[in-house]
């Protein structure tokens, strides 16, 4: 009998110094911390391929690629059939190089979102959320060659997605969010150098074409600070444009000397972010 007490005891300890085994409740985690704040580092590769007018088909397009490195900030309120509120900004810079030559290059996005969020399997700690958004996109691209064009691409896109989360544990969370953009305005400034070596800037559009984003974010708890997880989110995503209609460029008398376009632009870009975390 002592025997059998003394077991009882011991496994009574056991169980109650692991309360992330034996009492951990996600869906009771979720609906007490759907506040989440996010900091972090962004890395990834980003490739752009241009289709030139009359460009024959099959042939290579011109391209150029290089890596970039920025910072990614987020705020969400995410719980179970609650309304949904996430506001994201990036920025990001780097060198692409090609044959045509290299250009820095700069990116930036600021998107807000709304919608709805509900709980597929709430002791399993499972949560949706569907969602509508708004963002605003920008891309300068100056080329190291003095002869080359320098262009400042600025779009406002909407945007619709779904993002999940599943709670593997006490410690652990994965989760998606995948979505598409539509660019519903545009605003492309193109500085040509001209054979006096002044710049004339031609103001014109691109073409809209829809554009998507996935990414599969993976957190891990850990003390940080004041923050109190770790996220690692690998992701891919697609901005393609079309060259819109062609512009008049014209000397000072008014004169037409020529005509200007933009191309066919398709852009992939995959990388990661590593992110500190705090729930609250």
């Amino acid at each position: 009998m002592i025997k059998n007490i003394a077991v009882s005891t011991a496994l009574a300890l056991v169980l109650t110094s692991m309360p992330s085994l034996a009492f951990y409740e996600p869906y009771k985690d979720i609906q007490n911390n759907p506040y989440r704040l996010r900091l972090g580092v962004d890395v990834y590769n980003r490739d752009v391929r241009w289709t030139p007018p009359a460009w024959p088909a099959g042939a290579p397009r011109p391209e150029e690629d290089g890596t970039f490195m920025g910072i990614r900030a987020g705020y969400d309120f995410q719980a179970d059939n609650r309304l949904y509120v996430g506001v994201e900004g990036r920025w990001s810079k780097g060198d692409a190089s090609s044959s045509l030559g290299d250009t820095d290059n700069v990116f930036h996005t600021l998107e807000a979102r709304i919608g709805h969020s509900i709980s597929m399997a709430p002791r399993l700690g499972h949560l949706i959320s569907f969602y509508l958004g708004l963002g605003l996109s920008g891309w300068t691209r100056d080329a190291k060659d003095v002869s080359a064009p320098e262009e400042d691409h600025d779009w406002v896109y909407v945007g619709a997605g779904v993002r999940g989360e599943r709670t593997i544990n006490r410690y652990l969370r994965v989760g998606f969010n995948a979505k598409i953009m539509f660019p519903v305005d545009s605003d492309v400034e193109v500085k040509l150098l001209q054979p006096d070596g002044r710049r004339r800037t031609v103001d014109t559009e691109f073409g809209e074409r829809v554009q998507f984003e996935f990414e599969v974010p993976i957190e891990y708890k850990a003390a940080l600070g004041p923050f109190d997880a770790l996220r690692i989110v690998p992701y891919y995503y697609n901005t393609s444009f079309d060259a819109g209609d062609d512009v008049s460029l014209r000397n000072q008398t008014g004169e037409e000397v020529g005509r200007f376009s933009l191309q066919d632009t398709d852009i992939d870009a995959w990388g990661a972010t590593i992110e500190a975390v705090s729930r609250f």
